[in-house]
């Protein structure tokens, strides 16, 4: 049970230090909420300072805004789901999607004989 106990003081101890931390930053007269896109410079030079939540902002903010993929499969399912196909179930349709995605992903992995492409260096 000393193995037990000691887990919870130590998650005790690392809980009570992430709550200073945040109080130590909510009291702080950094202007985060104005750095735009210098807030991950920001973050990244004050880490000794805040390990965690500049680990956690750097997790969060790091994260692309596009809506690229979403448009892409938008645009894969106008192609494939036409007014021709209107009968189709949703479940065959969806079947039909990721279909045409392994047929992709095979195309850009195998050539026309079935041997692995070279990958190309960059």
């Amino acid at each position: 049970q000393t193995g037990y106990a000691q887990s919870l003081a130590k998650n005790e101890i690392s809980r009570y230090k992430q709550e200073k931390e945040l109080q130590r930053f909510a009291k702080s007269p950094y202007p985060v909420h104005r750095m735009g896109k210098e807030v991950l410079l920001w973050w990244k030079a004050r880490v000794d300072k805040y390990p965690n939540l500049s680990a956690l902002a750097r997790r969060i903010l790091a994260i692309p805004a596009t809506s690229a993929p979403s448009e892409r499969l938008f645009s894969q399912a106008s192609l494939l789901l036409s007014k021709k196909r209107s009968r189709l179930t949703d479940e065959n349709a969806s079947k039909l999607m990721f279909l045409n995605g392994c047929w992709e992903l095979m195309e850009n992995t195998f050539d026309l004989d079935g041997r692995p492409r070279k990958k190309v260096k960059t």
